[in-house]
């Protein structure tokens, strides 16, 4: 029984560990797998609950080296064939006893399209030194200036088992009109631009549109502060995640994702496939691998990074335009089952295990 274990530097509520979680899902049941994670979080107990033993080494302090050694004893002990590290500290960690063990250890935090800015160093060096590596976009590996042979795009898959949880998008009603944005409430998505759009139609048009603000993060206080007038109006709404958004995407008729130009680019956006997964037309940000999931004018719209004019002109296009609206929806939702399913991720990344595997042999 080929075994692998899934290293990450947490397990937070976050789109990273969303797609880990998957992988110990559906991958098949010959393989054994363990996740061995530098902090806790809410994957924890879904990973265990699909069949994963989960080690937890926190640490301590900010420059606690303990879990670099305990991730050493767990190889050493367990022997895995394969290594799959979702962030740069814990592939940092696992790099001196992958090569003193001759373990594959593939690197696959890169999870956004465009190189950070914090780090960079400690990155390169994790994807320098790493046997192979995994980006959800090819924005990414061209950001990172990885080379065809050592890095491999597999995007993100959706779960079918949750589109169960989507209710039908055939059923549009004009005088509750509602888009929305999902995200981490941070400088780098970029909820200010989201805002200044909901402000301008509220204040400039008849129009009877909702708007609904959806995450957590420490720049929440400001962004209510921001949109204090239409909040108090009862046309916008902050709402707290859970783990499963797709309840609350239920409320939505658009879509919306837009980031910090200058500090972050989407990857391989999770946030994207669920709308796209409820029959919702997106309207995002431009660049990265946006493009790779939304297709321009078909399932949504691209529009320029920090643009809250050109935002406001989609959203009262599709709001005037209900039946393309509807149809963008439809293609969209198809276009996650086509080409971005769970299957076609696990069946992508076991083949590459089965490559570096071999290579190393």
């Amino acid at each position: 029984m080929p075994k692998v274990l899934f290293l990450t530097d947490s397990l937070s509520n976050g789109g990273a560990e969303r797609q880990l979680a998957l992988h110990v899902k559906y991958f098949p049941k010959e393989w054994e797998k363990r996740v061995l994670s530098m902090s806790n979080g809410p994957f924890k107990t879904i990973i265990q609950n699909n069949g994963a033993s989960v080690y937890i080494k926190e640490r301590a302090r900010r420059f606690d080296i303990s879990p670099a050694f305990f991730i050493w004893k767990v190889i050493n002990t367990w022997s895995p064939d394969i290594i799959h590290s979702w962030g740069w500290m814990s592939t940092l960690a696992a790099l001196p006893i992958c090569k003193a063990k001759h373990i594959p250890l593939i690197n696959g935090a890169i999870r956004h399209g465009a190189r950070s800015i914090r780090r960079v160093l400690c990155k390169w060096l994790g994807l320098l030194l790493a046997d192979g590596i995994i980006a959800n976009s090819m924005a990414g590996l061209k950001a990172w200036k990885i080379p065809a042979s050592k890095g491999r795009v597999i995007s993100n898959g959706f779960d079918h088992e949750r589109f169960k949880l989507c209710r039908s998008w055939n059923i549009i009603k004009k005088d509750a009109f509602t888009v929305g944005m999902i995200g981490r409430m941070s400088f780098e998505k970029d909820f200010s631009t989201f805002i200044n759009a909901a402000e301008y139609i509220v204040n400039n048009t008849n129009s009877e549109i909702n708007f609904i603000a959806l995450g957590d993060g420490n720049q929440k206080q400001m962004l209510l502060q921001k949109a204090t007038p239409i909040i108090e109006g009862g046309r916008l709404h902050f709402n707290s995640p859970t783990i499963e958004v797709i309840p609350h995407l239920n409320n939505f008729n658009i879509g919306v994702l837009m980031a910090h130009p200058t500090l972050h680019v989407e990857g391989c956006s999770n946030a994207i496939m669920e709308y796209m997964a409820c029959g919702l037309p997106v309207i995002c940000s431009s660049g990265g691998g946006n493009h790779e999931l939304v297709l321009d004018e078909k399932t949504g719209f691209l529009i320029p990074p920090g643009d809250w004019k050109a935002l406001v002109d989609k959203i009262l296009y599709l709001y005037e335009h209900q039946d393309i609206s509807k149809k963008m929806g439809e293609k969209g939702h198809q276009r996650i089952i086509d080409h971005f399913s769970v299957e076609k991720m696990v069946g992508e990344t076991i083949d590459y295990y089965i490559q570096l595997i071999g290579l190393l042999e």
